[in-house]
């Protein structure tokens, strides 16, 4: 057990732990009973701390309770909760021992007054299993009000598959067009039927639903009514994966939406618009339908969603429609992130396609107006493409691509772009690069909550380094940068008993990183570019010509240093080898045929290797192939073509997106680790990638 601790706290003895954590160390005393598996002193400590005057220690030992002794104790201590916490969480956490301890009348007057239309979907099941269980006749409006009202969740389908047990073998709906009667439908309650039809949906039985959506209408229009809004999207969704006829399957959605207003319409045109999409040949009533939905909402969600297809319907038409549908919309966009990929991709076809005056045009009218890591890319290759004179500037060329350059550099864009821009400006002022690295991406400026930042320092003092992370995820709001980086430097420490602390500790500092706003310690950039297995990395790049930098940036963006990591594709280790890579290679290098590719020293060698071959293979005076094809394949990056772009502007036409965000990273993270261990700055280290 590594025994460093962060805070004030170093090697305490047990005397000194108390006197430190005076009010914290019955719980924690509890946590190291739970470990040793003594339950009855934890339950007698864990009761001794809701009386710990650190409030926050009170509601983690009453969490704790809930968990641990006898079923009146578990009940004792969600009783607590519930009587002194009033968020979300802890209605949840109570909720779920009531229920689970039988406790059904207790969970339904605890609950009579939530909103079964926004609160937890968690507390509305606890509410609804229990009504269920005592069959109170609320049930079946209540659950249909749930099923109805809200996008369907895992929730909801455990509470369907009690439900539907009951109704095992009735016939739901009647066939389309069929004489038969419906007395085997008399024991199907209307409210079922439609529940039903949701369930379809989510459980992506598509033909089944789109098969039943005449009968479903039907009932609504039994009733002389329309189906509310999350109906008409489970049918929207139904059509686009099983109809056979998308244009008359669109034309259906429109003619509904003409009967609506609101969301209802809004629904009603955007399911119209995408299955006129579909049917292709109909590139302006899908346009216009497009348009009517986002005329008919006020949701800024709804907004975002139907401008988002329409914009991407847009990439296949052309750039003139792209510019005026951004110019009448670019103010109404409420989050701009869901644009990135968007944006992404129309830089990538303005690009490929030389469309540079429209791309150009593009940056001037996001500048100012979305997240500003989507304008400092445009703003970054805007600046290449003034200097290149591939664009024509409202002024002079170099002077506006200067000002690009301060904006990506004093902005919130990508590191990337932030190392590439320093490089064109030439900056080697090393006082001024520390300042524009260490400042924090986020928006959280926080001194720290004191009660909070004392548990946190606890969780090493008394030999709890796997908590830290999970603390820091769920408090981080009530925790300072300062205490983020002196966690993230104990688990750094810990890694040297325990690899898997290293990983950790390299994962609390990179979101910290981009957590926190403003000036942040320096010491967060080494915790967040970390040396980890250097000896081995060494003797790797004393064997190959691969700069040692880059090997530390390969393995940090394939792996962050996790030894032990696989892909869902396979690939394996450090480096991230899939197996007959790793053989292969392995025979070339003469490697005894029985390595173990998870072996750290053994897969750093064979990915080394194996990155060296490549750039033998690819015959560049640039890594940036080679690591394309490390990425996507030798067979992929021969096939892509450079017209003689620079080699930076060439990464943004790159087809794959995980090929050029991987460019971006492999970059970024070689020219911090130059920066922070060899001295070099952003432009010494460019040159491996950009000749």
């Amino acid at each position: 057990m590594c025994l460093n601790v962060f805070s004030s706290c170093t090697d305490l003895s047990a005397q000194n732990l108390h006197k430190e954590f005076r009010q914290e160390y019955d719980y924690f005393m509890a946590l190291k009973a739970l470990k040793n598996d003594d339950e009855k002193s934890a339950v007698r400590l864990l009761k001794k701390s809701l009386s710990s005057k650190n409030e926050k220690i009170q509601r983690l030992a009453a969490e704790k309770l809930t968990e641990t002794g006898n079923i009146a104790e578990r009940n004792k201590a969600a009783a607590f909760l519930l009587k002194n916490y009033y968020d979300e969480k802890a209605s949840v956490k109570g909720m779920e021992v009531l229920f689970l301890t039988g406790e059904y009348n207790s969970v339904v007057l605890a609950t009579d007054s939530i909103n079964l239309e926004k609160d937890s979907n968690q507390l509305v099941f606890y509410r609804l299993k229990s009504l269920e269980k005592k069959h109170d006749s609320r049930f079946y409006d209540e659950a249909f009000l749930w099923f109805t009202s809200r996008s369907v969740s895992n929730f909801h389908e455990e509470l369907f598959s009690s439900m539907e047990k009951k109704f095992q073998g009735a016939k739901i709906f009647a066939p389309e067009n069929s004489a038969e009667t419906l007395q085997s439908q008399e024991t199907v309650p209307e409210q079922f039927k439609i529940i039903f039809y949701r369930m379809l949906v989510f459980r992506k039985n598509y033909k089944a639903a789109f098969m039943n959506t005449e009968n479903l209408l039907q009932i609504y229009k039994a009733k002389n009514s329309f189906p509310p809004y999350q109906i008409i999207s489970d049918m929207g969704k139904a059509a686009l994966y099983a109809t056979d006829d998308f244009y008359n399957s669109g034309k259906k959605f429109q003619l509904l939406a003409e009967k609506l207003s609101g969301e209802e319409a809004y629904c009603s045109y955007f399911y119209a618009a995408r299955l006129y999409d579909r049917a292709g040949r109909f590139q302006s009533k899908t346009q216009e339908t497009f348009f009517k939905a986002l005329n008919s909402t006020s949701t800024p969600e709804h907004y975002d969603n139907a401008l988002w297809y329409l914009l991407n319907f847009q990439l296949r038409q052309n750039s003139e429609t792209i510019i005026s549908t951004l110019k009448n919309n670019l103010n109404k966009i409420g989050n701009s992130f869901w644009f990135e990929d968007f944006f992404d991709n129309l830089s990538v076809l303005l690009l490929s396609h030389r469309d540079f005056e429209t791309f150009y045009k593009v940056y001037k009218l996001i500048d100012g107006t979305l997240d500003e890591e989507i304008t400092g890319r445009y703003a970054y290759i805007s600046a290449r493409l003034l200097e290149e004179g591939l664009v024509s500037p409202l002024c002079s060329p170099a002077k506006e691509a200067v000002d690009c350059y301060a904006k990506v550099i004093n902005g919130n864009a990508l590191l990337y772009y932030k190392v590439c821009a320093m490089d064109r400006l030439n900056v080697r002022d090393k006082s001024y690069m520390t300042d524009i690295f260490s400042t924090g991406k986020g928006k959280m400026i926080s001194a720290g909550d004191k009660n909070t930042q004392k548990i946190f320092s606890a969780f090493a003092a008394f030999g709890f380094p796997e908590m830290i992370l999970p603390f820091w995820q769920n408090e981080k709001e009530n925790l300072s940068v300062e205490s983020a980086v002196q966690a993230a430097e104990f688990l750094s420490s810990c890694g040297e008993f325990n690899r898997a602390y290293s990983v950790q500790s390299l994962r609390l500092s990179a979101r910290a990183m981009n957590f926190y706003a403003g000036k942040l310690p320096f010491s967060i950039l080494n915790l967040t570019f970390p040396q980890v297995y250097k000896n081995f990395t060494e003797e790797a790049c004393e064997k190959t010509s691969i700069p040692l930098p880059v090997l530390f940036s390969l393995i940090r963006s394939e792996s962050f240093f996790d030894a032990e990591i696989s892909s869902r594709a396979g690939a394996m280790g450090l480096t991230q080898l899939m197996t007959s890579t790793a053989q292969e290679t392995a025979k070339k290098i003469g490697l005894k045929e029985d390595f173990d590719i998870l072996d750290p020293k053994t897969n750093i060698t064979l990915g080394s290797a194996y990155l060296e071959s490549l750039i033998k293979r690819t015959g560049k005076d640039s890594l940036l192939p080679a690591l394309f094809a490390y990425n996507a394949g030798l067979s992929n990056v021969r096939k892509w073509k450079n017209d003689g772009l620079p080699m930076d502007i060439f990464l943004e036409t790159m087809p794959f997106a995980e090929t050029r965000e991987y460019g971006r990273k492999i970059i970024s993270s070689a020219a911090m680790y130059d920066f922070l261990y060899y001295g070099k700055v952003p432009s010494e280290t460019l040159r491996y990638f950009f000749p």
